[in-house]
C-alpha cells in the first residue's frame, strides 16, 4: 500500500550516514506518524468487521500453558525496557488443552497488556490467570495513570480516551478498548474494570473455555515470578 511505501522509504532514509540531525528528526516524525496511521486503519477495519458480523470464530484446541507462556514471553522484554516489574500469577490447575479462538483470545490479552504497558511509567504490572469449573479468569493490574470515574463508562466507545490520558500526553487511537469489548462479547465472555486515578487500573475477564485434560500440578512449568528490574 502507499502507506507501507512511505514507512519503508523513511526507514531506508534514516539509515543514510550523511543525513543531518534535522533530517533524522523529520524522518522520525514521518515514521511515527505513519505507524500511528497504520494502527488507526487496522483498528477501524477490525471494528467494522466485528460490528458487521464479518469476523467468525475459529474454535480450535489450544495448548493453554503454552499459550500463556507465549503471551508472557512476548511482553517480558518490553516491561524490562521500561524498568517495570512484571508479576505473573498462574494457577496450578490449568487444563492441558482448552477450546477457543486462539487468535481472538490472544488479541484481547495483547491489547490489555499493551495498554498497561503504555500507561504505566513506573511500578508493577500483574497478569493473573486462574481456571475453575471450565471457566478461565484473567486479571491484568497496573500501577499506571488510572482512569477517572467519570470516564469509566465511555472508555469502551470508539475514539474515546480518558481525560487523564489526554492530559498526560499519552498517544493512542482510542480503539484498543472498544475492540477488546467487542471481542470479549464475540467470545461470550464478561469484562469488568475498576480504576483509581493516578493509582492504576484492574481489568478482569472471564471466558467459558471447555477443557480436554487437566494437568496437576504444573509448578514445573510456571511459578510466581517477578522480573523486569
Amino acid at each position: 500500500t502507499p502507506l507501507n511505501s512511505i514507512l519503508g522509504y523513511s526507514q531506508l532514509l534514516q539509515k543514510q550516514e550523511q543525513l543531518s540531525e534535522q533530517g533524522k528528526m523529520a524522518l522520525g516524525v514521518i515514521s511515527r506518524s505513519g505507524q500511528h496511521l497504520t494502527s488507526l486503519i487496522d483498528g477501524l477495519l477490525d471494528l467494522a468487521r466485528i460490528e458487521t458480523g464479518k469476523i467468525s470464530l475459529n474454535v480450535v484446541d489450544v495448548h493453554f500453558p503454552n499459550f500463556i507462556e507465549q503471551i508472557i514471553q512476548m511482553f517480558q522484554p518490553q516491561f524490562e525496557q521500561k524498568n517495570l516489574q512484571f508479576v505473573y500469577e498462574i494457577g496450578e490447575n490449568l487444563p492441558h488443552y482448552v477450546r477457543t479462538d486462539k487468535k481472538r483470545l490472544e488479541q484481547v490479552l495483547i491489547n490489555l497488556l499493551g495498554n498497561a504497558l503504555k500507561f504505566t511509567t513506573s511500578g508493577t504490572i500483574t497478569l493473573k490467570v486462574e481456571y475453575r469449573f471450565q471457566t478461565a479468569y484473567f486479571e491484568i493490574r497496573d500501577t499506571g495513570c488510572g482512569i477517572a470515574e467519570a470516564d469509566l463508562e465511555r472508555i469502551f466507545n470508539p475514539f474515546e480516551r480518558g481525560s487523564n490520558v489526554v492530559q498526560g500526553g499519552f498517544t493512542g487511537t482510542g480503539l484498543g478498548l472498544p475492540i477488546v469489548k467487542l471481542l470479549v462479547d464475540l467470545l461470550g465472555g464478561q469484562l469488568s474494570v475498576t480504576s483509581q486515578l493516578n493509582q492504576g487500573s484492574q481489568f478482569k475477564i472471564k471466558f467459558y473455555l471447555p477443557s480436554k485434560e487437566v494437568v496437576h500440578p504444573i509448578s514445573n512449568v510456571y511459578s510466581n515470578q517477578i522480573t523486569g528490574y
